[in-house]
Order: structure tokens, then sequence, then C-alpha cells
């Protein structure tokens, strides 16, 4: 299909089809990965999550397709969001989403799940180097423009050993992890520097302030995949990190609510499912059947926030709200 023979109303909506809608697929992976544990500890068969899976799966490949043809007809567009100082964060969730599938596929199709994962490794990595070059080169970037959405090119990466503990050598497992963790220790300090001293986040992007929470959530779901399953002190140190976060944004509700509906709003999905699971598997790990309690407490409420994200964004696509120039 050409852009001459596309019809009229679909070309330009393609064209504002943002990179960030794969924080959607972020959430929806994430939501399917919490259901399992949820399953365990309700006594139930696999049965959702398996569907939840194929739905977070289907929506990806239809998004990566629509980007792959935005990609064909309006590269400027494309390269305009990846020179944006925010936008371009948001390219990495593309090869995330597939690394959270890869975790989801890994006991039901073991051969989706290695081949996902080998090509999402690598290109993470690379786009860890390409973005993290773009930082250093340092042409366009202020401090304004910093916020936790920073933390997804680079600390994404502690997500692969999650599936790779079974797939990749040990060794690049713990490289991968090492640079993830890495540089959330580096950017922590900065965006909080930013926060409380420089100007306010702008409100669109204000959601985004539960990613702290991901970080040190999915770290603890991986370290404790690499140590073999040991509930060491550094272990319980990052599951408390992000359970502050976690906390400290429940703080930040009352401002939250008072925002209008934006696809910024789905930073709040992923976060919650990955503080949801690691809090199922320090369960399991502690014994503490309290920490079970609060699991299937938290997946209540991610279960009802990704309807209400679903309905809203439904809504807005309807309207006509989504995929248009401002948006």
């Amino acid at each position: 299909m050409t852009k001459q023979n596309m019809p009229a109303s679909d070309a330009p909506r393609l064209k504002f089809f943002p990179i960030s809608f794969f924080a959607m697929v972020m959430g929806l992976s994430g939501f399917a990965l919490a259901t399992a544990p949820f399953e365990k500890a309700m006594g139930m068969t696999n049965l959702l999550s398996m569907i939840l899976l194929w739905v977070a799966g289907g929506f990806f490949a239809l998004y990566v397709l629509a980007y792959l043809f935005k990609t064909l007809l309006h590269r400027d567009s494309v390269m305009a969001e990846w020179h944006h100082p925010v936008k371009i964060s948001f390219f990495p969730a593309i090869t995330i989403s597939m690394l959270l599938l890869a975790v989801g596929c890994e006991h039901i199709a073991p051969v989706i799940s290695k081949t996902l994962w080998w090509i999402a490794a690598p290109l993470n990595l690379l786009a860890t180097l390409m973005i993290l070059t773009k930082w250093i080169k340092q042409d366009h970037f202020k401090m304004l423009h910093m916020g936790p959405v920073w933390f997804i090119p680079v600390v994404g990466n502690v997500i692969a050993p999650i599936a790779g503990v079974g797939i990749a050598p040990m060794e690049l497992n713990w490289f991968l992890f090492s640079v993830g963790l890495m540089f959330w220790i580096i950017l922590l300090p900065i965006i909080m520097n930013r926060l409380f001293f420089h100007e306010p986040v702008p409100e669109f992007l204000l959601p985004s302030l539960f990613i702290f929470i991901a970080p040190p959530a999915v770290a603890f779901l991986a370290f404790t995949n690499l140590t073999m399953n040991a509930l060491s002190p550094f272990a319980i140190f990052l599951y408390d990190a992000a359970l502050f976060f976690f906390m400290l944004m429940l703080f930040q509700i009352g401002r939250l609510s008072k925002l209008p509906f934006t696809l910024s709003w789905w930073a709040y999905s992923f976060p919650v499912a990955a503080i949801t699971t690691a809090t199922y598997k320090y369960g399991t790990l502690s014994g503490t059947g309290w920490f079970t309690s609060l699991g299937n407490t938290l997946y209540i409420l991610l279960a009802a926030l990704i309807v209400f994200l679903l309905l809203r964004t439904l809504m807005a696509m309807m309207k006509k709200k989504i995929c248009v120039e401002g948006h």
C-alpha cells in the first residue's frame, strides 16, 4: 500500500500514531504476567493469563505493523519522535514489550520465547547504546526534558534476565542486569534533583511518575532469578524500594485524578503490574501469607486499572482524540 492509494482518512491518522502507544503493550503484557501468580494463589488454571498474553501479543503485532507503515509513509514523523528529547525514550518500549512476551511464553511456547528474547535483548542493548550516545552528544537536551521516562531506555535491560536465565548464558544475563541496575542508580538522583529543584513536570507527563516503581520491582524479579530464588538482603532492598515508591505514588493520586485523560495514563499500568508480580514472588520466597494477600489486593487494583484505561482509550478513539496532531 502506498501513500497515494491509502484512504484519505487513514494516512493522517497513521502519521500521528505515537511511539508511546507501546506503553500500552507493556501494561497489557505486565497484566498477563501478574495474572499467572494470581491464578496460582486462587487455585485456578492458567487459562486467563494465556488469553491475556495472546491479547497483549495481538496488540503488539498490530502496533508494530502500524508503526512500520508509519516509518515507510511518514519517515519525517518517525525521525521527529527519534530526535524528540522525551519521545525518544519510548522506542525501547518495543523491545521491552518483546522481552515481556518472552517471559510469558517461557513455559507454554519455549521456542517463541527464545526467538523473542534473542531478537529483543540485543536490540534493546543497541537502543540503549544509541540513546545514551544522543544524551552524551547533548545538542538539545535540557533539565526540563528529564523525567522518569528516561528510565525506559537503559533500565529496561534488567527485564532480560527474567526469561533469559533459561535461554542465554549467565554471563550475558548478569551483564544486562548490571547495565540496567547501574543506570537506575545513576539516573535516580538526577531525576529526583530535577523534580525537587527545577520546573514542575508538565501535567500530561505526571502519570510517568509511576515509572519510579518499575525499576526496583523488575530488578527484584530479575535478581532473584539470577540468584536461584534466594531472598537475599539485596533482593529485599530492591522489593522494599519498589514498595516505597508505590506508597509514594499513592500520595500523588489526588493531583493525578484531576488530569484530563491522555495516552500517558498508560504509564500507570506496567509499574503497578511489576509491583504486583514482585509482591507475589516475595510472598512465595518468604513463605509469608501476608504478601500473597497484598498481591491479591494489588492484582484487583491492577485489573480495575487496565479495564479503566482500555475504556478511556476506546472512548478517546471514538471521539478521534488519539492519533491526531498535538496528541
